[in-house]
């Protein structure tokens, strides 16, 4: 196996709302994917990972989701990914909240991409973002993503 696709759950699901079976699957294949050699690319949120919240599944004290290579998100970065990476990135000078949270490696480990899907201004406008254009994808249908923690300024 050299590459494993992540979209086991998708953005409805969270992994504490599956059945107890449901979970169990789950959880095997999470475990599976972590053992592997294979680099994961996940599909908008890792598995374990909750879509709204960007709160990480914890399983017997420990913490549950894909720790992927890659990430790729449809059409625009999700609520629960950039949440996520917002409580890793904090976790990372924190202790307390880096053993609740995310490991150390959590967000700086993935990378991140966006992949086009054409959604117009209109739909910018609505989703009340401050990108009124939406993302300028150019002549590419995907493009990487760099996540910046608060007020962190990107380098020209």
């Amino acid at each position: 196996v050299t590459l494993i696709i992540d979209a086991l759950l998708g953005l409805a699901t969270p992994f504490d709302e599956l059945r107890t079976g449901e979970q169990a699957t789950v959880f095997e294949l999470v475990e599976w994917a972590n053992r592997n050699e294979a680099f994961v690319l996940a599909v908008d949120v890792p598995t374990g990972i909750d879509p709204s919240t960007g709160n990480i599944s914890i399983v017997d004290g420990n913490r549950l989701y894909v720790r992927p290579r890659y990430v790729a998100a449809i059409g625009a970065p999700k609520k629960g990914l950039l949440e996520s990476m917002s409580s890793g990135a904090a976790a990372e000078g924190d202790a307390t909240v880096a053993q609740a949270q995310a490991p150390d490696d959590f967000v700086s480990d993935w990378k991140l991409f966006i992949i086009d899907i054409g959604l117009g201004p209109a739909v910018w406008k609505k989703a009340g973002t401050k990108m009124r254009r939406g993302i300028d994808f150019g002549r590419s249908w995907v493009v990487e993503m760099r996540f910046l923690t608060g007020g962190t300024e990107p380098a020209t």
